[in-house]
């Protein structure tokens, strides 16, 4: 769930129950991220639109206790709403896994090094070669597929008997060569080019998003007591990725309105000019979270929605008093005298 590239490590080859068990665990991650067959089907509003029917800046109206923006016809008229839809696209719940084979016996020439890391494609294929002979086991093999993005192994030696004493104390010069080169050229491997960011629903995680996911997994096995069920891991994931849709949300309608009206800013606006501003950079952080926040539970989502739409109806109001602040004209009366 938090892994980009998972390293599956096992014992001197892939055996049937190794792949068995990694489908079950994909399975298990794959209803815990909203893709197995517990995914609750779920349309999310269109980026100006509540489950009321109400726009955002209605929404945001409603909020408002002086005069607020209107949506305008234009805008409404330019909503996604009246775009047609995509096909949706397949994507895999997970990027990568790789088997890591220990004490592998089977190189012809552990010398050439391009030879060895021929031999492991070889012989990774010939484990996922299809078994059209056995249902189940052929299932398996499609199940690993339609998970991962990339399946590898890599076939690494035994370190040499030295290593396994119990005087033994570290030094590498006991180190069976052939294990080291293979141990450098994997390090490269798993840290240099190949290395990925993580990706859930296709979009770079952040790590301040990654934070997020780790707390919210965290809490889960606090109590240590049982492995929770995939229905309770949904959930987690979630409310994480719900939470972190409304912090980036409103943080782009904060950064968007520090520039025209925030403790920084020297120049007043007109309040037409503002609330356009407001209305602008509100419906793009409105269709930024519902971007986001594109999966599980449709009454969570409209709620994490109108706490984004709440949120900005109370910054508007701050940055609202702010520009006010600047107004040249504030203070100044206009009287009738007559002559």
């Amino acid at each position: 769930l938090l892994s980009s590239y998972q390293i599956y490590n096992v014992d001197k080859r892939i055996q049937e129950d190794n792949l068995q068990h990694l489908a079950l665990f994909s399975e298990y991650g794959r209803v815990a991220i909203g893709k197995g067959p517990a995914e609750e089907s779920v349309a999310a509003p269109s980026p100006t639109e509540t489950s009321d029917g109400k726009s955002a800046d209605e929404t945001t109206a409603a909020a408002d206790s002086e005069d607020p923006p209107k949506l305008l016809e234009e805008d409404e008229a330019a909503s996604p709403k009246s775009k047609p839809e995509e096909p949706a696209i397949a994507l895999k719940p997970f990027q990568r896994v790789e088997f890591l084979v220990r004490d592998w016996q089977n190189y012809e020439d552990d010398e050439d090094m391009d030879l060895m890391m021929k031999e492991m494609d070889e012989y990774l294929n010939s484990v996922l070669l299809d078994r059209t002979g056995a249902k189940d086991l052929q299932e398996t093999r499609e199940h690993i597929d339609e998970t991962f993005e990339k399946v590898s192994c890599y076939l690494m030696t035994h370190p040499g008997f030295d290593v396994t004493k119990k005087k033994y104390t570290g030094q590498v010069s006991t180190v069976e060569p052939t294990f080291l080169k293979l141990l450098d050229k994997y390090c490269g491997r798993v840290f240099g080019a190949n290395l990925a960011p993580k990706k859930i629903k296709n979009r770079e995680v952040t790590a301040a998003e990654l934070g997020t996911y780790i707390d919210a997994y965290a809490k889960l096995f606090a109590s240590g007591a049982k492995f929770p069920e995939a229905s309770t891991m949904l959930d987690a994931t979630m409310a994480a990725n719900n939470a972190n849709a409304e912090r980036i949300a409103i943080d782009k309608y904060k950064v968007e309105m520090n520039q025209i009206a925030g403790p920084n800013a020297i120049s007043y606006v007109k309040p037409e000019e503002f609330n356009k501003h407001h209305r602008n950079f509100m419906r793009a952080s409105v269709s930024l979270h519902d971007n986001m926040a594109d999966f599980g539970r449709k009454g969570a989502i409209e709620k994490s929605r109108q706490k984004v739409v709440g949120q900005i109806a109370e910054h508007y109001e701050i940055y609202s008093k702010l520009n006010e602040s600047r107004n040249p004209l504030a203070g100044f009366e206009t009287f009738m005298i007559p002559m």
